[in-house]
């Protein structure tokens, strides 16, 4: 103890502390460990004295020191205090790590007079269920492509060509170079080379120079800045100085073909262009220097070069030159420099890929076709002709362009058709699609592909639903033997009044079948007076040409005779679109579980993802069908609604597991980060984003890249794939929206948004187009084009609503706002006519989701409102978990 007076003895107010001091006379053991575990950090320590116990936190926290358990306590460098002291009050206390301060007096301890606490010794948890936490151990950065890399050019075709000349590498390096300069110019190949000096001076005359044309266009086709670098390379002379110096190598290149130096020829070949003919916008001159290649290479996209304006005249001249030269090395057998001329000179790339099947060279023919981007079933034929199976599987997969090589094959290589076929079963089993992998190798008639197929029966039929009765008719189809398995299921189908839509399912897989059998004409029997009763029913489902075909496809001659087809009503439907029926929909009562995400599968069966709480398949009223603990949050559901990806955030990463819907098995993929993602994918490849670089990704494959796209102007704000369509968004200056063509992903359009239409609008990636509020309607205008589309609104918007205002445009035109505590939401058809409206009180934070014609309605209090646009049916249900 020592005896020295603290003028300030305790500590007050609100303070930083670092540490807690529970003396014994103040609490007792049981009070002293629970305030211990209350304030327990991370690494922190317990020291336990006879006088009470301290903890010494591992970061400072601000508390009020009056109303803390304890005392609290501040450091000065080692020294732990309970009250605050001065630089000659600490100089007077001896060598401690504790200071005690009661009644002004200071009281000093050393930590190690005292014993370590751990308060694991005095824990107990038998009582408590562990979960398994999240595994980080597939944590997946981006996988290198599953693909081989791209091979170079003369590891394709060989080192027989001769390395090409310094001038011509750095005039293709110029070319594409220059075409950086007009981003919005769509690139194109062009080429220049010579005919004789007279056509090469009288075509690069400067006279002739504002205009390298054919005379059909004119100067006002020009846009502005090639208009003004025209006048600016005439008035400078530059465009004489660089005119000659191209005459004088074309006149070169020229002399050398003539000359019958082919290797220096070829090394300073200009490439034609395939394009000119169709030219529709005038190029700006070339101001380069022309030179020769170090190489002969073969490029991968020779639209992304830009050459010199050929006149008619010189660009035939040109091609008999190169013809005649193909012609003249392919007879002397040196392949590897025709098919440069062919591929490179000529552009005719088509040909080059049959003049190296002729020879069968499949290998280079496919890394060629690869290459240049060629139609998918091309590169997969030429990988299985060259026996690289693996590469064409892979591209297979990626486009779904199994049949088109099938058919390709069957003929003439009937068992690489064989292994394409049991791949593409693979395929789809791997989308959960067993009835079609069925189709598909059933064909093979081997014992092994039929064990194969009879399991995915057996899978299918166990799975229930409308899957259940697909596969009940494709087995009486194909294994007439177990007819009886199903004989009280059918009758009881056929008998049951309220089976309308299972009795559907049945009469679509029977008319789906190739051929008839005697059992499914018995079945087509026993299901077809039913099926006629339904049709005059209210709940009709089937069309009045299916119904036909069922007639037709009966033996039942009496019925076919007196049955006229023409009497037979159709199914009713009920067009939002071709109707302007108003819907107001009510929310339901609170449940008991918070719904993140949710989407409805074939059965009138919801997948609703719970967070934290994990997975849940219920029926339509919301009752239990299935549940599991994956942590979900974000439901990415398959095109074929047989599989899905479950997302869960961890930080900057997902945490994502697969889950076959068919069988309700789970599988953990691992951790990947991505910014932005898709919500549907085909079962197997998913289009995710990481900033400015998109990847599809093999989820069956270790997230694989199998195509990817990076070093965009700008980061990805949002991927949506409606139908056969993906949509970007990016976040260049200006924002860019791309679009593409699934599965071939086909880069169809790519378009700058406008900045004068941003100011003050918000847009729409579905629709391109920018939207706004003016008085009491939405006006939609076209990102592109002059329509405009107005959306009448109940009243006139304040500023607080126009902020909160959104619209997207799917199956319909979705817009909501916030008024009065309320969000309000609207959905109008293509004739602009509100058909949905629904409310929801804002503080409940709605969420909305819309897939293939379902709109979702829901928020953190287990509500859910499930619209659907094809027949206006409104579905509610309070998550309860019965």
């Amino acid at each position: 103890m020592h005896n020295d007076y603290i003028r300030h003895p305790m500590l007050l107010g609100y303070r930083q502390i670092e540490g807690l001091w529970l003396p014994n006379d103040w609490f007792n053991e049981t009070q002293r460990l629970t305030y211990l575990i209350k304030h327990w950090q991370a690494n922190c320590r317990i020291y336990r004295f006879e006088q009470g116990d301290v903890l010494c936190f591992t970061e400072n926290k601000t508390v009020d020191c009056s109303s803390i358990e304890g005392w609290p306590l501040i450091r000065y460098g080692r020294l732990y205090s309970t009250a605050p002291l001065d630089n000659d009050e600490i100089k007077k206390l001896p060598y401690a790590d504790l200071a005690l301060v009661r009644s002004g007096v200071v009281t000093t301890l050393l930590f190690s007079q005292a014993e370590p606490l751990s308060l694991a010794d005095y824990l107990d948890i038998k009582g408590i269920h562990f979960e398994e936490t999240d595994n980080y151990a597939s944590l997946y950065e981006i996988k290198p492509q599953a693909l081989s890399e791209e091979k170079n050019i003369r590891a394709i075709i060989g080192d027989n060509i001769p390395p090409a000349a310094d001038q011509q590498k750095q005039f293709i390096k110029t070319i594409f170079e220059n075409t950086s300069t007009s981003p919005s110019q769509t690139p194109q190949a062009k080429a220049s080379s010579s005919l004789t000096q007279k056509i090469i001076n009288k075509f690069l005359a400067p006279q002739n120079r504002e205009a390298m044309h054919s005379s059909s266009k004119t100067i006002s086709q020009l846009s502005p800045w090639q208009r003004w670098l025209n006048k600016l390379s005439i008035k400078s002379g530059l465009a004489s100085m660089m005119s000659k110096q191209q005459a004088d190598y074309i006149n070169k290149m020229m002399k050398m073909f003539e000359d019958g130096d082919v290797d220096q020829a070829l090394r300073h070949g200009i490439p034609l262009s395939q394009y000119q003919e169709n030219q529709e916008t005038t190029p700006s001159p070339y101001l380069g220097r022309l030179k020769g290649r170090n190489k002969l290479e073969i490029s991968a996209d020779q639209q992304g070069h830009k050459s010199l304006y050929f006149g008619d005249e010189l660009q035939n001249y040109l091609k008999q030159l190169y013809r005649q030269q193909f012609i003249k090395l392919d007879k002397a057998g040196c392949n590897e420099e025709a098919l440069f001329v062919l591929a490179e000179l000529l552009q005719e790339k088509e040909e080059a890929l049959s003049y190296l099947e002729s020879f069968q060279r499949y290998q280079h023919a496919a890394e060629l076709a690869r290459m240049w981007e060629m139609r998918p079933e091309r590169i997969i034929r030429l990988y299985c002709l060259a026996g690289d199976i693996d590469s064409a599987v892979i591209y297979a997969r990626l486009h779904n362009a199994f049949s088109y090589v099938i058919l390709q094959l069957q003929e003439k290589h009937p068992d690489i058709a064989d292994k394409m076929r049991e791949e593409w079963a693979a395929y789809l089993v791997d989308c959960e699609d067993y009835l079609q992998a069925i189709d598909i190798i059933w064909q093979l008639n081997n014992d092994i592909s039929r064990d194969k197929a009879k399991h995915w029966l057996e899978i299918a039929y166990q799975a229930g639903g409308e899957l259940s009765l697909r596969s009940l008719v494709k087995s009486i189809f194909l294994l007439p033997d177990t007819v009886h398995l199903y004989q009280n299921e059918i009758k009881k189908i056929c008998n049951e009044p309220l089976a309308t839509i299972q009795r559907a399912i049945l009469v679509r897989e029977l008319l789906a079948l190739p051929k008839q059998t005697k059992l499914t004409e018995q079945l087509i029997n026993q299901l077809i007076r039913p099926i006629i009763v339904d049709q005059y029913s209210a709940n009709s489902v089937l069309e009045r040409k299916e119904i036909s075909q069922l007639i037709h496809k009966s033996t039942n001659k009496l019925l076919k005779t007196d049955m006229p087809h023409s009497d037979i009503p159709e199914a009713k439907r009920y067009s939002l679109d071709a109707q302007n029926h108003f819907i107001s929909a009510t929310i339901p009562e609170q449940g008991l579980y918070a719904i993140y995400d949710v989407i409805a599968l074939n059965d009138h069966q919801y997948l609703i993802a719970l967070g934290e709480s994990g997975v849940l398949l219920t029926d339509k009223t919301g009752k239990k069908l299935w549940h599991n603990l994956t942590p979900t949050y974000h439901i990415v559901i398959a095109e074929n609604y047989q599989s899905a990806l479950l997302l869960a955030p961890r930080g900057n990463y997902f945490q994502i597991h697969s889950l076959a819907i068919t069988t309700q098995s789970i599988k953990e993929l691992g951790t990947l980060k991505c910014t932005v993602f898709t919500r549907v994918f085909d079962g197997i490849f998913w289009t995710i984003a990481n900033n400015n670089t998109v990847q599809v990704v093999d989820t069956k494959n270790d997230f694989k890249i199998v195509w990817n796209i990076d070093s965009l102007n700008g980061d990805i704000i949002e991927i949506l794939r409606h139908n056969d369509t993906e949509y970007w968004l990016i976040n260049s200056d200006p924002k860019e929206r791309w679009s593409y063509d699934l599965p071939e992903r086909r880069l169809t359009q790519r378009e700058s948004l406008p900045h004068h239409l941003n100011e003050g609008l918000k847009y729409d990636l579905m629709s391109n187009s920018y939207y706004g509020i003016k008085h009491d309607k939405c006006v939609l205008t076209s990102a592109n084009s002059h329509y405009t589309q107005r959306l009448q609104l109940p009243n006139t918007q304040s500023i607080e609503e126009q902020r909160s205002f959104h619209l997207i445009k799917r199956t319909a035109t979705l817009i909501y706002w916030q008024e009065n505590e309320l969000t309000i939401f609207r959905l109008y058809n293509n004739q602009n006519h509100c058909s949905f409206e629904l409310k929801w009180p804002t503080n409940l934070a709605p969420q909305y989701r819309s897939e293939f014609h379902q709109w979702y309605f829901f928020d953190k209090t287990g509500r859910l409102v499930h619209f659907n646009w094809n027949n206006g049916r409104i579905n509610t249900l309070s998550l309860l978990l019965k």
